[in-house]
């Protein structure tokens, strides 16, 4: 509703408007829920490990640590100052905090951190298997010290100008914008420039599925990013106040989301493939995740259910081979 819009905009404020009733408890949900979406990184390298051929396992893990490690210093050294700092207030670019000089709340900048690694993550593993590890160092800088911050900046600070966008908020308060569709855009157009996996078609016309080596990772993958996206949606508001409540609205949606995007997977290909398939269904779980990222906090429960059904069959029906 336009009234709950309303309300979740005026809570995403709460930090540089200073309108929390209590700022320690906030700093201190800041502060657990940056340990679930640190988390996350472990659960992108297990399905990432168990996605690639047994050979290239020790490769991409070491490439995820590279990610994380040049992520973290180039938003510490640049990207929250381009996102969140208000010096120079005005609707395109923050200025101010570069190496935190000057800000002293620390966990709403670690907290933001963990957001900015996780968009760098997710291009790992588009192009796995493809690229050499200075790939993976050159866009993590340019997502975190540029791209990510000004999106940030146009939709989470409270002058962006999406956020301030006349009669229309512009609102993603968990990254659905901010994270998951730089990470996947990038992975995209990564994937474009790197070409096909060595050995994924054997002739002009057949193409061989290339298995992962450990379901069983994988499986495990996606059961810690499920555990993390709790900390990632729910931790962005803070829970002084009356938002409590609406972090317990953003948890179930979040669940619901990821119940839809995996049993509407599994209907599907029970139904139009005539078996089950344990692979798909845990993508299911992650697209229904990832759709309902940006809305969780102003979409009713069955509504999140819907989305994350309809996105994870429409993923799985155009990537399907």
């Amino acid at each position: 509703t336009l009234h709950g819009a309303s309300v979740i905009t005026e809570l995403m404020t709460h930090h540089f408007e200073h309108c929390s009733s209590d700022p320690d408890l906030d700093n201190g949900w800041y502060l657990t829920s940056t340990l679930g979406v640190f988390y996350m990184q472990a659960g992108f390298t297990m399905i990432e490990a168990g996605s690639v051929r047994a050979k290239n396992t020790k490769s991409i893990i070491f490439k995820n640590i590279a990610v994380l490690l040049v992520s973290e210093l180039c938003f510490w050294a640049v990207g929250f100052a381009l996102a969140y700092g208000d010096q120079h207030p005005n609707p395109f670019i923050g200025f101010g905090y570069f190496f935190l000089i000057g800000f002293s709340d620390y966990a709403y900048f670690i907290y933001h951190s963990g957001g900015a690694n996780i968009a760098s993550t997710i291009v790992s593993g588009s192009l796995a298997e493809r690229t050499q590890i200075i790939a993976h160092i050159a866009y993590s800088i340019i997502i975190c010290c540029i791209v990510q911050p000004l999106a940030a900046h146009w939709i989470q600070s409270p002058v962006g100008w999406l956020r301030r966008f006349p009669k229309a908020s512009f609102i993603d308060v968990s990254g659905g914008t901010t994270i998951h569709m730089i990470g996947g855009t990038f992975g995209f157009v990564g994937a474009i420039f790197a070409g096909p996996r060595k050995g994924r078609f054997s002739t002009e016309f057949e193409t061989q599925i290339l298995m992962g080596h450990s379901f069983p990772l994988i499986t495990l993958g996606v059961s810690i990013l499920w555990y993390g996206w709790f900390s990632l949606n729910g931790g962005m508001i803070g829970l002084s106040g009356t938002r409590s409540q609406q972090v317990g609205k953003i948890v179930l949606n979040t669940v619901l989301a990821a119940l839809g995007g995996g049993i509407s997977v599994l209907i599907y290909y029970r139904v139009i493939k005539s078996c089950f398939s344990a692979k798909e269904v845990v993508n299911g779980i992650l697209a229904g995740l990832v759709s309902a990222s940006a809305s969780c906090s102003v979409i009713e429960p069955w509504s999140a259910f819907v989305i994350g059904s309809r996105y994870s069959t429409d993923s799985i029906r155009f990537f399907i081979i």
